[in-house]
């Protein structure tokens, strides 16, 4: 097929761990040690029902990807280690407007941010845009 699932899906130890197809994450994303994840220049995309945990010393490389996360319940994205994660393209696509995804720590949206359905609390922490376009941002409903 064209994309491939998992419960949980941790990258560990060090080195790339390189996606061959896009991913769907049933549960939770854990990058640590020294791991970094590549979508490669496929520019994969991760679709992640759980949360997204970076300890790693190492950012995602998010090239020209989309990281969206979805589902019904809370999630959380966490980067405490480099202190912001970056995502090309991250949607935020609840099955609730109820539903949310909370900052944990800062991030970055390379390209878009598309706000489908459900919210992004951002509490103290802040999200940057680097795309300067006012098509930078979409929100699509919800």
């Amino acid at each position: 097929g064209n994309s491939s699932s998992y419960y949980h899906l941790k990258c560990s130890s060090s080195g790339v761990k390189s996606l061959e197809k896009s991913i769907a994450v049933l549960g939770d994303l854990t990058i640590q040690d020294n791991a970094q994840l590549d979508v490669t220049t496929s520019s994969y995309s991760i679709s992640i029902y759980g949360n997204w945990t970076n300890t790693s010393s190492q950012a995602l490389v998010e090239r020209n990807g989309t990281v969206a996360f979805v589902g019904s319940s809370t999630q959380t994205i966490t980067a405490s280690t480099i202190g912001t994660e970056t995502f090309n393209n991250l949607r935020i696509d609840k099955t609730d407007t109820l539903n949310t995804v909370i900052l944990k720590n800062n991030i970055s949206a390379a390209n878009t941010l598309t706000l489908r359905k459900g919210g992004l609390i951002l509490n103290t922490d802040t999200l940057f845009l680097q795309n300067a376009s006012p098509t930078a941002i979409v929100r699509d409903s919800g």
